[in-house]
């Protein structure tokens, strides 16, 4: 079997496997993670989608390195999803990503709202502002989503845990007022006087930034 048809024959039995995890005929969303292989991937994932196994397909990163392939993505493939990394002290999307993902009508998932656990370990003895009450917000992790899901090109905020008040408290984020693009800014200009601190997950993004910086 030529390389190329081994390649092709991995990625559609990747595929297969996800059905198989899922217990599914049909899945609602497959996406390329990662930026993976969109040449060879997303063929195959719009063959399932117009076969009416997948509904929605699109593509992900983290990785600012991989961010202008992303938007090459974006502006020459059809998709429906994207996923990407996203927080209150993480804005770099909101320059190109964001805005082309409302051009386009693609919907994103915002990943890591929370800079892993990089935005916990600034606000660790802050108290809450005074104005988030403005919002509807009572606790950081509001707060934070908050700023996220009030950005219109933002569809859904993806915050991980496996602690179920932690689960609760999330979903405080998506009850009542949403800030301003006023109250945005003012949200923003907390957070960046917060003290920085050098945490394993916060030298991993200074790291992915001077990647990115220097190709």
């Amino acid at each position: 079997m030529a390389a190329g048809q081994l390649i092709l024959q991995r990625a559609r039995q990747q595929v297969e496997a996800s059905f198989q995890r899922a217990g599914r005929s049909v899945i609602d969303l497959i996406q390329v993670h990662n930026m993976g292989a969109p040449d060879v991937q997303l063929p195959i994932l719009r063959e399932y989608k117009e076969e009416g196994r997948i509904r929605y397909i699109g593509i992900t990163t983290t990785f600012p390195n991989q961010y202008e392939r992303l938007i090459e993505t974006m502006q020459n493939e059809e998709l429906d999803f994207i996923g990407i990394d996203y927080a209150v002290d993480n804005r770099s999307v909101e320059q190109d990503i964001l805005p082309l993902a409302m051009e386009r009508g693609i919907a994103v998932l915002c990943y890591l709202p929370f800079g892993r656990s990089r935005l916990w370990s600034r606000v660790r003895g802050q108290t809450l502002p005074e104005y988030a009450q403005e919002f509807d917000a009572t606790t950081w992790a509001q707060f934070f989503l908050k700023f996220i899901i009030s950005n219109p090109a933002i569809t859904a905020a993806t915050p991980s845990t496996s602690r179920p008040t932690n689960m609760a408290d999330n979903i405080g984020g998506m009850i009542g007022r949403l800030p301003d693009e006023a109250m945005r800014r003012r949200m923003i200009a907390t957070v960046d006087a917060l003290p920085l601190c050098l945490t394993i997950n916060s030298l991993y993004l200074f790291n992915k930034v001077s990647i990115a910086l220097r190709q």
